[in-house]
């Protein structure tokens, strides 16, 4: 069974996605997620917050102290027991020719369209022909 609702408050919602309610309420009021209005308060669907958090997006990946293009989609939120570290699981695709990221090396994520950074530790990598093309992560919202 699913330990979280299908209709949040905003409290549940930033517990969900492991970010400070603060900021939860901001990318709401900027429409960086999908919300609602119930008065003076919000309510989220988990469903939208899964479907948000799958996307893919393009952003700024930098590692290896070098900066580069790269596709990260989120595949979920870790479960309700993870440290806060550990708040987000998915992968980064960053092609040919990028520094080579080993299990434990950190990284930030910066989302082109609305700002927003992930940090995150990658946990393994995949590619082709010999060469790293991405890799898997878990990681943080930073505030």
């Amino acid at each position: 069974m699913d330990a979280w609702p299908d209709i949040m408050t905003v409290r549940e919602a930033a517990g969900y996605l492991r970010v400070n309610p603060e900021t939860l309420r901001r990318w709401l009021r900027e429409r960086r997620i999908p919300g609602r209005r119930a008065g003076s308060d919000w309510r989220l669907r988990k469903a939208d917050l899964d479907g948000w958090l799958a996307q893919e997006e393009w952003g700024t990946l930098t590692a290896c102290g070098s900066e580069m293009e790269a596709l990260i989609q989120i595949r979920s939120v870790a479960f309700p027991w993870a440290l806060p570290e550990h708040a987000l699981y998915g992968e980064v695709h960053h092609g040919k020719g990028a520094c080579e990221l080993g299990h434990g090396q950190v990284f930030e994520f910066r989302f082109r369209e609305d700002g927003r950074v992930l940090e995150g530790e990658c946990l393994g990598t995949f590619g082709a022909d010999g060469e790293q093309r991405g890799f898997i992560f878990w990681g943080k919202w930073r505030d």
